[in-house]
């Protein structure tokens, strides 16, 4: 059973400095992730608050209700500098929940009413949903949406990713959006030798 937590964090951005990465700047609406993925990298970072890494990484997931509220109190102040804001960078912002708490879409409100850019990344067919608010953004060119797809077999991407969406509504999403003009783009992280690397030119194919 899922469980929802407040995430009380003062702060909206978190930030990076990698050369690795290409955003400097990412929001994450949610900690953890009920999509349960067996690779995710983000597993650990549950131990800091004493909780675990498999089970409870998947089911106690902490929500930044406050985000929306966040993110325009930074875009107002006087030195902000506006660039490409990364959504989900750590954890999916269209996992399940999302569709009852709206948070991600409470985000894009505010990006879409200060005109500023913003790149959305998912595996969620969920994204569909907000097409209206990224048209609109999409007019302005201020919008790309990433959709992440590991596999195109439904039975290897549901032991990988058990609560995930099919390979099959990744690929209708990335359809959807791409017909209402919004730029698309694939994930196709991670390639995992011997299980699903030989995909590796049927994926985009696909795309």
């Amino acid at each position: 059973r899922t469980q929802i937590f407040p995430d009380q964090s003062s702060s909206i951005f978190s930030k990076n400095e990698s050369p690795d990465i290409p955003f400097s700047v990412s929001i994450n609406a949610y900690r953890c992730c009920e999509h349960g993925c067996i690779y995710c990298f983000a597993r650990p970072t549950q131990e800091y608050f004493d909780l675990s890494a498999g089970i409870d990484f998947e089911s106690k997931i902490f929500a930044k209700f406050d985000a929306a509220r966040l993110l325009e109190k930074e875009f107002r102040k006087p030195k902000y500098i506006p660039q490409t804001i990364a959504l989900s960078g750590v954890t999916d912002i269209y996992q399940p929940v999302e569709r009852r708490l709206q948070i991600t879409r409470s985000l894009l409100r505010v990006f879409a009413a200060y005109r500023h850019p913003v790149a959305l990344i998912t595996k969620s067919p969920l994204i569909m949903r907000d097409t209206d608010i990224l048209s609109a953004l999409a007019e302005s060119d201020l919008v790309r949406a990433y959709i992440s797809i590991t596999s195109l077999d439904p039975n290897l991407a549901r032991r990988m990713e058990p609560r995930a969406s099919t390979p099959a509504a990744r690929l209708r999403a990335l359809e959807t959006l791409s017909h209402r003009g919004i730029k698309t783009g694939v994930m196709l992280a991670p390639q995992i030798p011997f299980v699903n690397d030989h995909e590796m030119e049927a994926m985009p194919a696909a795309a």
